[in-house]
């Protein structure tokens, strides 16, 4: 009997197979306004995983694109050493974005263009469930609140240079699902991806 376990997992013959059977490759550039990615395999910002080894890590196997872990605009308003150490991606192979949280439209926007440039583009977190996150209408609340997430993207579209992506769940709630009309929103707001 024939064990499948992840030892077996050939990536060369998965790729090959799929090949074969007409559904094309797996990695396909892509672009986010000026950034060319060699590939389209992007990893989502995640709190306490997506630290700097983890995401070298991931590059030396294949990804295209990581992403900081979340770090408060506020955060970076007040100085907090913390915060320094969540953006702190040297010796990591590009590109990287930053993620940034927040709900104040302005302060978003100049905290994103304070980092801009050491990045290769920025992330807003409107994903975020966790209850003190939520309780500042920040994180996945912005869902519930498009006016608020729609200024919050667009002033920071229009500040920066540099590609914004956003992080976004389904709805805030099973009984409150709007991400086609959160997808739109975002688009016409000035967001990349």
């Amino acid at each position: 009997m024939r064990s499948h376990g992840i030892s077996d997992f050939s990536y060369e013959e998965a790729l090959n197979k799929r090949e074969e059977e007409g559904r094309g490759s797996l990695f396909q550039p892509i672009s986010l306004k000026d950034c060319k990615l060699p590939g389209n395999i992007l990893m989502a910002p995640m709190a306490g995983v997506t630290d700097l080894p983890y995401r070298i890590l991931c590059k030396e196997m294949g990804l295209s694109l990581s992403f900081t872990e979340m770090v408060s605009a506020k955060a970076i308003y007040y100085g907090n050493q913390n915060t320094d150490s969540l953006l702190y991606h040297k010796g990591e192979p590009g590109p990287v974005s930053a993620q940034l949280f927040g709900s104040d439209p302005a302060l978003m926007a100049e905290m994103a263009c304070r980092i801009e440039e050491d990045f290769d583009g920025i992330d807003v977190n409107m994903g975020c469930p966790v209850p003190k996150v939520v309780r500042n209408q920040e994180g996945s609340a912005l869902m519930t609140n498009l006016p608020l997430a729609e200024q919050v993207l667009s002033t920071m579209a229009k500040a920066l240079k540099k590609p914004l992506t956003v992080k976004f769940r389904i709805g805030f709630t099973d009984d409150a699902i709007n991400v086609v009309e959160f997808a739109k929103m975002a688009e016409a707001s000035g967001v990349a991806s």
